[in-house]
């Protein structure tokens, strides 16, 4: 548990340390983790140390095959508007050259932009909520 948890359950008054459901009925039944059997009328009082978001650690390895597919993504998308369709256009000359040479800068421009957001999306902090933040109330909405 960590240290920002500890001290939510000692204000919240939660107890932790308690093994089990004493004193619950029969009828009220038990869920099983493993080795764990944890009573489901009290869920709140004996599961604090029980973390689901554990099973998603293999997450990681999706979210770097997502940049593999915007890489892919982009890198086809390139193929077909820039060596496909206006980049033979481009060096053949004549007068669709400078419309071809436009689109090609505009999409360059673009590509640039759009793999920038992309990179600082993933790879930079959200941020997180500043310390003296309050919700609105309801009496000043």
């Amino acid at each position: 548990m960590s240290v920002d948890a500890r001290s939510w359950h000692r204000r919240s008054g939660s107890d932790c340390s308690r093994p089990g459901a004493q004193g619950l009925p029969a009828a009220f039944g038990t869920l099983n983790f493993g080795r764990r059997r944890i009573p489901t009328a009290s869920m709140g009082e004996c599961c604090c140390d029980f973390n689901p978001f554990r099973l998603c650690s293999g997450l990681r390895v999706l979210g770097y095959s997502m940049i593999l597919l915007f890489v892919a993504i982009v890198a086809v998308s390139y193929y077909a508007v820039i060596i496909v369709a206006w980049g033979p256009r481009l060096l053949h000359g004549g007068p669709l050259s400078f419309l071809a040479f436009t689109i090609v800068i505009i999409f360059h421009f673009l590509l640039v932009l759009l793999v920038w957001s992309y990179f600082m999306v993933v790879f930079h902090d959200p941020g997180d909520v500043p310390a003296g933040w309050q919700p609105a109330s309801k009496e000043t909405a």
